[in-house]
């Protein structure tokens, strides 16, 4: 697609649009150029041809068979990845979409994914238009299921159904007839005897801290999805922005929003939900195109009637090389059929910017839109009848106008997912990602500021908004746009904010003395009697004025040069050899450079990963300690970044208690243990709060350290009591 725009953007193809033309009009202009809509069809007929998006019997069959040998190789996550492309390539309705499905639910039960394998299992059967002795198998592993999950009711009723339905096929020999047999009355006795009394304790359903803020947020007609402690304001200055009309704490849920509309992202389309970005790992496809995933029929539904049916196939893939104009398109085809729609009459409201666009960019943008009205005209057949090209060129308009508002508004849907490693890392790094991008009217009222007072979270397609400072009544809420304080300096944060959202930033941060990321990239000063820090592009101490040597530099510099040979040998397992450049690098690093400087913090947190990988856990453990003081200087004390660091924590002292609990007969005990098991419960309370405050409590982390904060406790009121 970059190649189509230079060549239509290049001096002597390219088409000037007049100042005064609208929207519409500027899409009309580049339609109705003959050479413009010709290099366009031509280039979409190409990419049609060559998109595989179509259903295949033999591919999947081929699919299915590659996945069962890897199951039968025990490489079960490996046959779940073939299952699936099988599922997506097989035709709907076939004899091979039932088999994958069934196929498929059995590498979920050995995953123990019982819900997600009852899923496939109830798909394959509505699938199945002729009834077999798979059927059979497959409502036993669905009682399985259903047992392990602990519901012993319907597990049961699943091996009734199981036993009616044995003796009505006879293409079973008698062996695996009697086999069979054996399994469901197996199965039917065991739970009749549990069925009563488990019934009744497991109905207790766990607290859904989603469900209780969808219950309990309350917010206003004339601002959705905002709490009604909030109001809308507009003055000249500050246009619109968001005040509190009442104090807020630490932690109030702000915003609860759904979004207008979102995309899921080319890398995450097969895992992700097209129509509520739910997280799957059984997705369901779309019944015409293997491009397409859904977590439920619903989901499925829902989606073609919105706007997949303007996608199917082709569309899709067409979507996913031109980038951020996706969701301009999937916004205006939601808006077109109901234009009158409050919601989008909010989201044509938002900020655009088309007339302060560099006339390269809004010619870009144009022919981007141009590309996808021709598109919609020449392969699907929307808005037939006599007025259809002026009706597209309506849509193109819209298209254009969301383009440029997504440009500024998009908002990021993120999910917190493992860190990519070059070795096997024996501490789970996590990092936040990416995964679809959306439109959030509501959120999107709020003004930046690089010191924010709100944090983003997300439950599918819907944004939570938290408050990580109290706020004043009276007060603005500000969110950020990116560029952050603690991460970039302010020269940095101000050029990519004019650049992308066309105004100079001047909140406290911006226009106060002090550039607060300096200090992490600084040069302590060598003055032994100053505590004064060097800029890394500054020649002196502002303290003492005692010039920057050159020793210094050439030191840090060598420092670099270590922490390098040290990663190239970790990435060859050669991890004494690792950890001894490592150790230098940091000597070096902590002589010259400030106590908490982002390459000492770097440095640490890789001899923590690297003495992991040597068993040597109570040095990784402390640090991380060490980090963890570094990251509240940098992220400040109820940062995610500090609950991430004692995450890492907490799982290094779960291996020392394992080590613990398995040899404590044999070890005394130590000043190791005692250090740790003393402190542990501080620090994943300390933790849990700064993920309560962020993410709340329905937070994966949150309830992972709930789990260890039970063992813990447990075990070490009989640690002490033994050791008094």
């Amino acid at each position: 697609w970059q190649v189509v725009l230079e060549k239509l953007c290049s001096s002597e193809t390219r088409l000037r649009l007049d100042n005064n033309l609208d929207n519409k009009g500027r899409i009309k202009k580049c339609f109705s150029n003959k050479f413009i809509y010709d290099t366009l069809y031509q280039w979409l007929i190409a990419h049609s041809q060559l998109c595989n998006w179509k259903k295949n019997k033999e591919k999947a069959a081929d699919l299915r068979s590659k996945g069962n040998n890897f199951y039968m190789k025990g490489d079960v996550h490996q046959s779940l990845r073939y299952y699936t492309r099988a599922v997506l390539l097989a035709p709907k309705d076939s004899e091979e979409l039932q088999l994958a499905f069934g196929n498929r639910s059995a590498a979920l039960f050995s995953l123990k994914k019982y819900q997600e394998c009852i899923s496939d299992i109830e798909f394959a059967l509505s699938n199945n238009k002729i009834p077999s002795s798979r059927d059979v198998r497959l409502v036993i592993r669905k009682a399985k299921a259903l047992e392990s999950l602990k519901m012993f009711s319907e597990g049961l009723e699943a091996y009734e159904v199981a036993n009616s339905m044995i003796n009505r096929f006879n293409d079973l020999d008698q062996k695996k007839l009697h086999q069979l047999k054996d399994e469901v009355q197996q199965g039917l006795g065991k739970l009749k005897q549990v069925e009563k009394p488990l019934t009744e304790a497991t109905s207790q359903k766990v607290e859904d801290e989603f469900k209780l803020i969808m219950d309990s947020f309350v917010s206003k007609t004339q601002f959705p999805s905002a709490s009604s402690k909030l109001t809308l304001m507009e003055n000249s200055s500050k246009g619109r922005h968001v005040i509190a009309t009442e104090d807020l704490s630490i932690g109030e849920v702000i915003f609860l929003e759904k979004p207008f509309a979102f995309v899921v992202l080319p890398d995450y389309s097969f895992d992700h939900c097209q129509a509520c970005c739910k997280e799957i790992i059984n997705p369901l496809p779309c019944k015409h195109c293997r491009e397409a995933c859904f977590c439920s029929k619903k989901c499925r539904r829902i989606a073609w009637n919105k706007f997949h049916k303007w996608e199917c196939g082709f569309g899709l893939y067409l979507n996913y090389m031109i980038g951020i104009a996706h969701l301009g398109f999937r916004v205006a085809l939601t808006g077109f059929y109901n234009p009158d729609n409050p919601e989008y009459q909010r989201v044509k409201n938002l900020q655009q910017h088309i007339i302060s666009l560099e006339a390269e960019d809004l010619y870009q943008y144009s022919l981007t839109a141009t590309v996808l009205v021709v598109y919609l005209e020449k392969f699907t057949n929307i808005l037939m009848g006599p007025n259809r090209i002026d009706s597209l060129l309506e849509v193109g308009g819209s298209i254009l106008l969301h383009i440029a508002q997504m440009v500024c508004n998009g908002h990021a849907i993120t999910a917190i997912m493992p860190a990519e490693v070059k070795y096997e890392d024996k501490i789970l790094n996590e990092e936040q990602v990416r995964i679809a991008t959306a439109i959030y009217p509501s959120a999107s009222m709020m003004n930046h500021s690089c010191d924010p007072s709100i944090i983003n979270s997300f439950k599918d397609e819907y944004l939570i908004v938290r408050t990580i400072k109290n706020i004043k009544k009276g007060e603005e809420v500000y969110n950020c746009y990116g560029p952050h304080f603690r991460r970039l300096t302010r020269q940095e944060r101000r050029s990519s904010l004019l650049q992308q959202y066309m105004f100079l930033c001047k909140c406290e941060q911006c226009i106060s003395g002090e550039d607060f990321i300096e200090r992490f990239t600084a040069y302590s000063c060598q003055n032994e009697t100053c505590d004064g820090l060097i800029p890394i592009y500054g020649r002196s101490c502002p303290k003492c004025l005692i010039s920057l040597s050159e020793e210094c530099v050439i030191f840090v510099e060598k420092a670099k040069a270590h922490m390098c040979t040290a990663q190239e040998a970790a990435s060859d397992e050669q991890f004494e050899k690792s950890i001894h450049l490592a150790e230098k690098a940091l000597k070096l690093y902590s002589k010259y450079l400030y106590k908490h400087h982002k390459d000492i913090m770097e440095c640490k947190d890789f001899i923590a990963k690297i003495l992991i990988q040597l068993g040597r856990n109570y040095e990784s453990y402390k640090y991380i300690e060490d980090t963890i003081i570094g990251n509240k200087e940098r992220f400040g004390n109820n940062s995610i970044e500090v609950a991430n660091e004692i995450f890492k924590l907490c799982d290094i002292a779960v291996t020392l208690l394992e080590l613990y609990v398995k040899e404590k007969d044999t070890i005394k005990i130590t000043e190791v243990f005692t250090d740790i098991f003393s402190h542990i419960l501080e620090y994943i309370e300390e933790a849990q709060e700064i993920f309560r405050l962020c993410y709340g409590k329905m937070y994966k982390s949150f309830q992972e350290l709930e789990d260890k904060k039970k063992v813990f406790k447990t075990f070490i009121y009989d640690y002490f009591l033994s050791h008094e």
